[in-house]
């Protein structure tokens, strides 16, 4: 088998090569000594092999995958981009100015009818759209740009799934799938949930960072520091359904999510996550008055969750009750003053609902 690497040509791997790429594939921080077992190697021979991927470019870097969806970040768009100027200076400013915005994962100058595409991931639409309008749109020589909002992603793929198929990975999901079903298949499996964890020193913490934080870059990182503290289930059953569930939301199966988030509430109903993933289906589904219960619940566990405060805003907004909306905003933006629905204060029509400051003489 043989893979390019760039300016250095192609190298030849063998067996023990393909074994050591998926070893590491799977676990990038492996010690020799275990790698050097798991591939039927000594220590020796294993290390000289490993320097010699390292140095023909073969392993290029070792990094950690994170999974989107354990932060909210399920709504991906593709943007074609078209600018009025396509000069080697032009497109200098607009490389160096696009690889500064953190929501955009990919970018790629095409041979089209259209000069590149970008892969942008945010929360929402809402994120979405600010993302569009206050950084996209104002990146040098931009003239216009289309947007695809994708629906669901089919395939996606490392190098290590191209070049080393694992044919037995479809299998544990399955398994996974089938042995959280039969545990739910216990009536009793209610009371055993146990209880969630307790992260309301770091979350207070945290609160009082992102409010001293000097603006929103800064704060973002905090912000998804909640995020994972939220969505840490109370224990591995519970962890497989709310992930399971942001997954079917990703891909817009709105009914088998709000299907296991039904399960997940029944079966740990002091876990604040499982309303608000659950009142997010109905606000998709614009069945508002459900969404706002399920989020008040979720507040009386979570008192300083923004994304419920947040989400429950949108609610009354949605149904025209202004007054609640604007006074779950300002709490929430007391709590993270860098939210980006912050922009909804500038509405004409919330504005109008801001309490009077003092006797009206």
């Amino acid at each position: 088998m043989a893979i390019s690497s760039g300016n250095q040509g192609q190298i030849d791997l063998d067996g023990f090569d393909r074994k050591i790429l998926s070893e590491l594939a799977s676990d990038g921080r492996m010690p020799v000594t275990e790698l050097a077992q798991r591939i039927g190697l000594s220590k020796s021979p294993t290390q000289a092999r490993l320097k010699r991927l390292e140095q023909s470019g073969v392993i290029t870097w070792y990094k950690a995958l994170f999974d989107p969806i354990r932060f909210g970040l399920d709504h991906v768009s593709f943007v074609e981009v078209r600018l009025s100027d396509t000069r080697e200076k032009a497109l200098a400013a607009f490389n160096a100015a696009v690889a500064k915005i953190p929501q955009i994962e990919q970018v790629h100058l095409m041979a089209a009818n259209f000069d590149y595409l970008l892969k942008v991931r945010t929360h929402n639409m809402n994120d979405y759209r600010i993302v569009m309008a206050e950084q996209i749109s104002t990146l040098p020589y931009v003239s216009s740009t289309s947007t695809y909002v994708a629906i669901q992603a089919v395939k996606e793929t490392t190098l290590a799934d191209v070049i080393l198929p694992d044919s037995a990975g479809g299998h544990d999901e399955v398994m996974k799938a089938f042995v959280i079903t039969v545990l739910l298949a216990s009536p009793a499996l209610a009371s055993e949930c146990p209880e969630a964890p307790d992260h309301s020193v770091r979350l207070a913490e945290l609160v009082e960072e992102v409010r001293d934080a000097k603006n929103e870059m800064y704060a973002a990182p905090l912000n998804t520091q909640m995020w994972e503290l939220w969505t840490d289930a109370p224990d591995e059953t519970a962890q497989e359904i709310l992930n399971r569930g942001m997954r079917k939301r990703g891909s817009f199966d709105l009914l088998g999510a709000r299907a296991d988030f039904d399960t997940l509430v029944d079966y740990c109903p002091e876990y604040a996550e499982g309303y608000n993933q659950r009142a997010f289906i109905n606000f998709m589904r614009n069945d508002y008055e459900p969404a706002i219960a399920d989020l008040t619940r979720a507040l009386e566990l979570s008192p300083t969750h923004t994304g419920a405060l947040t989400g429950r805003a949108l609610s009354y907004y949605a149904l025209g009750r202004l007054k609640e909306a604007r006074a779950d905003l300002e709490v929430a933006l007391g709590l993270n003053p860098w939210l980006p629905e912050r922009h909804m204060l500038s509405d004409p029509a919330m504005k109008g609902q801001q309490e009077p400051k003092g006797d009206d003489l």
